[in-house]
């Protein structure tokens, strides 16, 4: 494959990886605002209503808990990430597919999902251990995209 013919292909690659990044760069600039309620359209990945922190004390958090929905979500995004790659791959190996075009269409679509999802969760104030939780993964992601690019060469 030529070089050119890569170029959109990393460019999602990179609105993936830094679709989930700016959730945490936010996140982290808006400690002080309260949180905002957001409308839902998908319960399993998105923060629910009032799913602040466990309280420690009146008016405290606890910074090590991580809400289930958070960790779901985190799950979901690189189990996406993860496909996304594989998808790259087999792209790669079978560019006269035309099955391929369709199934990119389709990784477009979820991938506009994951990513307004995620900035669903920039209004939430995410705990020290949500954020290192999101650090971790965009680590991850950084990994997989390497492997991707050393792949694609």
């Amino acid at each position: 494959m030529k070089k050119f013919d890569r170029l959109p292909i990393m460019l999602v690659v990179l609105a993936l990886t830094f679709g989930i990044a700016g959730c945490s760069d936010r996140a982290n600039n808006r400690q002080d605002e309260p949180a905002a309620v957001v409308e839902q359209t998908d319960p399993k990945l998105a923060p629910e209503p009032g799913s602040d922190p466990e309280p420690v004390a009146a008016g405290e958090r606890d910074e090590t808990y991580i809400r289930p929905e958070f960790q779901e979500f985190i799950d979901a995004y690189l189990d996406f990430y993860r496909e996304y790659a594989e998808f790259m791959k087999y792209y790669e190996e079978h560019p006269t597919d035309t099955d391929v075009l369709l199934r990119l269409a389709d990784m477009i679509d979820r991938e506009a999902d994951m990513v307004r999802v995620a900035h669903e969760w920039e209004e939430d104030d995410l705990t020290n251990a949500e954020a290192a939780l999101l650090i971790e993964a965009e680590a991850e992601m950084l990994r997989i995209t390497a492997d991707l690019m050393e792949t694609l060469d």
